[in-house]
């Protein structure tokens, strides 16, 4: 693949300010899984949620630039592929 530079620097501090955010909620998870005394199932559940759901919107925001900077300049046929390729995604996704 080719490196693509869609992103500005902008959205890379704001997808890093998100991550490190994510990293909070990974370690509440590990947290709540290290101290079983305290570890309710549903507080368990929702850092989960909360941690996927974030992900999910880090993903999002990567492949709208993505789409908006590198995919509209590239050929039909490898475009095409691309476009099928994050489709698919977004239905794995939800």
């Amino acid at each position: 693949m080719k490196k693509c530079n869609c992103r500005s620097q902008e959205d890379n501090k704001d997808l890093i300010v998100r991550l490190n955010r994510i990293e909070g909620q990974i370690e509440a998870v590990k947290n709540l899984l290290q101290n079983e005394e305290k570890c309710v199932c549903m507080d368990l559940m929702n850092q989960i949620k909360s941690a996927t759901c974030a992900m999910r919107g880090v993903w999002e925001v990567v492949a709208a630039r993505h789409l908006e900077g590198c995919v509209t300049k590239m050929e039909a046929t490898e475009r095409n592929k691309v476009i099928e390729y994050i489709i698919s995604c977004l239905k794995e996704l939800r």
